[in-house]
């Protein structure tokens, strides 16, 4: 899958956070790889790997390899080692203390998860592009809301989301059947288009900065 020379400005960068989880992690970059074939899509994947054992690291990055190789597209990978070389080389630059970075970059020492960290990596890595973040377990499949309707709704709440409940995988999906969309392309619809304000007193407009999907 070569790259042509031109590509109109959309999402650039896969981001892709993983710990401990190489089969998970195979079926998802796997998937967005595959995805992005089928809709003639170029953009870069990076890992950023939280694995502290040695031998996880290795798995990881075997499996990389294995789809980098199978759909002829590279992978940036980020791991402890990566991290700790790159805290050093930031701080050297920036004057920041190393402890700053560490505690940003890797989170606390003897918290386990830290799923946070790993994503400032990945901001810290991608600065100026539109990137796609998603977690290791996930595959690009879409399905519309059975609520789907146009407009605009202003919210508060932290998480104004509604939810279904099944008992099973295979009910989801009699629910909501899949459907053939670019997923990228979706996001890119609405990221950087100008909304309304929410203050009703000003007559201004602001980008749209983040997107989110819902989650099944």
């Amino acid at each position: 899958m070569s790259k042509p020379s031109h590509v109109a400005p959309g999402i650039e960068t896969i981001a892709i956070v993983t710990k401990d989880r190489p089969q998970s992690l195979e079926r998802c970059v796997g998937g967005f790889m595959e995805h992005a074939r089928r809709f003639n899509r170029f953009p870069a994947f990076l890992v950023m790997d939280d694995s502290q054992a040695p031998d996880m690291q290795r798995r990881c990055r075997q499996v990389l390899a294995a789809c980098s190789q199978r759909f002829a597209v590279p992978v940036h990978y980020g791991g402890p080692e990566q991290k700790r070389a790159y805290i050093r080389r930031l701080s050297r630059a920036t004057g920041l203390r190393a402890g700053v970075l560490r505690f940003a970059l890797q989170g606390l020492r003897g918290c386990t998860c830290r799923v946070g960290a790993n994503r400032n990596a990945v901001l810290l890595d991608t600065p100026g592009q539109l990137t796609l973040n998603v977690d290791d377990d996930t595959l690009p499949l879409v399905a519309p809301s059975p609520l789907l309707a146009c407009g605009i709704t202003y919210a508060s709440p932290y998480n104004d989301w509604d939810t279904w409940f099944f008992p099973h995988r295979a009910k989801v999906w009699e629910f909501l059947p899949p459907k053939t969309a670019d997923i990228l392309a979706l996001h890119e619809s609405l990221l950087g288009q100008m909304l309304p304000s929410v203050d009703a007193s000003r007559n201004s407009c602001a980008p749209v900065l983040t997107t989110v999907m819902g989650v099944g």
